[in-house]
């Protein structure tokens, strides 16, 4: 019994990572690439997405606030606009190490969405061109299609991501 709960643990850890690496490279994304930042300002000022992980967390809040992007850690508690929440932490896992794409695990009824579709639908568009920047192209082929154009070299993403 303990193996299990040390491992879940573990899980709710490395999505914990994965999440704030995943915001990290929001951020910078609406830096380098044109159309991550057309999509986050069609969003509004003022506009917050939360991403979690039911029952506890971990929790990624990110938006447009008083003309700045910005990504931070939250409480499962916490209020936003939109909140993406997945049912457990093993759909999470395989979304966020892109073993499973944003389409495929809404079918597979992997997480719940609340909020305005219409941001909704832009916020996927967001998801899709920071995964196709931060996953090689043999992953991203094999979770999106069509593959988006990578708009800065991986490496400048993953070193621009990491400073940020």
């Amino acid at each position: 019994m303990e193996k299990k709960k040390a491992n879940k643990r573990f899980k709710r850890g490395l999505v914990g990572v994965v999440m704030t690496l995943l915001g990290k490279g929001i951020r910078y994304a609406y830096k380098v690439d044109e159309r991550v930042k057309a999509e986050i300002d069609s969003l509004g000022d003022n506009c917050t997405i939360k991403i979690t992980v039911a029952p506890v967390g971990p929790s990624l809040l990110f938006g447009k606030a008083d003309g700045k992007i910005f990504s931070k850690r939250c409480d499962y508690d916490t209020p936003a606009d939109i909140v993406m929440s997945f049912k457990g932490v093993e759909g999470a896992l395989l979304m966020f190490t892109g073993r499973m794409g944003l389409g495929e695990g809404y079918a597979q009824h992997r997480f719940t969405i609340k909020g305005d579709l219409y941001k909704v639908m832009a916020i996927t568009r967001i998801m899709s061109y920071v995964e196709s920047e931060m996953f090689p192209k043999f992953i991203t082929k094999k979770i999106m299609n069509p593959v988006p154009k990578r708009a800065v070299n991986m490496l400048r993403f993953y070193l621009g991501m990491l400073f940020i």
